[in-house]
């Protein structure tokens, strides 16, 4: 979760280009212009939305480190995915692809990349509001956590959880839940065809044992617009209420 060099490195590229691309801009004329402009631009929503995923990390670094964790999250209530960063970005994407319509009328290919963000904006953008894209979301009881994906859902027990952590996964908040038997994971899979979500499953869950050297789930607290450090404290209260050392 920490901020790294990297980080304001990334931060300040965009800038100047930002900067670079919108006084070049000014300066020149004719279809130069127009390219700087729209170079500028498409800088410019990239430096807004690093800047955001900066603001983001430092805070949750600033709550977790502080154990500034008050409340519980919902217990038997589905916290779901936010989609207000998705249609962020597409609209972002949309904006974008306008402006660099606007500036490249005269110019064949930048246009027709313009209309093509434009598409894939809406495209985003819509399918985000009608539920076309995965809209996934957990559920804390008094038996565990249970996990909804799209077609598919499944629980882990309380007992079945070795190990929690906080940390990050490419550079964003990340907690990653130990689970000691993925057997008895795949075992709670209720889906319209059970064998194949239990496939994709075990699947997924080989792939997380590459990765994190144990069987694990994980949660990206930004994608469901809550705070790790909340997060954190809710299992750790699950766990001391609910878990049966003796199972």
């Amino acid at each position: 979760m920490k901020l790294k060099i990297s980080d304001y490195f990334i931060l300040l590229i965009f800038l100047l280009f930002t900067l670079g691309g919108g006084i070049a801009a000014f300066l020149e004329q004719g279809e130069k212009a127009t390219e700087l402009a729209s170079i500028a631009i498409f800088f410019g929503l990239g430096f807004i939305f690093w800047l955001s995923t900066m603001i983001y990390k430092h805070r949750q670094q600033k709550l977790f480190n502080n154990n500034e964790a008050d409340i519980c999250l919902p217990i038997e209530t589905p916290i779901a995915m936010s989609k207000s960063k998705t249609v962020m970005l597409a609209l972002g994407i949309v904006i974008a692809g306008t402006a660099t319509c606007h500036f490249t009328q005269d110019q064949d290919v930048p246009f027709a990349c313009g209309i093509i963000m434009i598409a894939f904006g809406s495209l985003i953008f819509l399918a985000t509001l009608t539920g076309l894209t995965a809209n996934e979301s957990f559920i804390f009881q008094p038996q565990g956590i249970r996990f909804v994906r799209r077609t598919y859902s499944f629980l882990v027990n309380w007992d079945n959880i070795d190990s929690y952590s906080s940390g990050e996964f490419y550079d964003n908040p990340a907690f990653i839940i130990g689970v000691s038997d993925m057997n008895s994971v795949l075992e709670t899979v209720t889906a319209s065809n059970p064998q194949k979500a239990k496939k994709k499953l075990a699947k997924r869950f080989k792939w997380d044992k590459m990765v994190f050297k144990q069987y694990a789930v994980m949660i990206m607290p930004s994608t469901y617009n809550i705070n790790l450090a909340d997060l954190h404290h809710t299992v750790a209260f699950c766990l001391e209420k609910y878990h049966n050392p003796d199972s």
